[in-house]
């Protein structure tokens, strides 16, 4: 599922182990509706709920 774009605000958990990457690569289902942005960022527009590696 796309991370963002929704109508209304929806839960989002985000996985820390995906810091360890510069860059990470999101999209809604294909490789035409991809795009990069940085875990921080990421979590930032998403305020996402950060989860422990574990």
């Amino acid at each position: 599922m796309a991370p963002v774009g929704h109508p209304e605000k929806i839960r989002t958990l985000l996985d820390e182990s995906l810091q360890k990457h510069n860059l990470l690569w999101a999209g809604a289902g294909d490789h035409n509706s991809m795009f990069s942005i940085t875990y921080k960022e990421l979590q930032r527009i998403t305020e996402a709920k950060e989860l422990p590696v574990r």
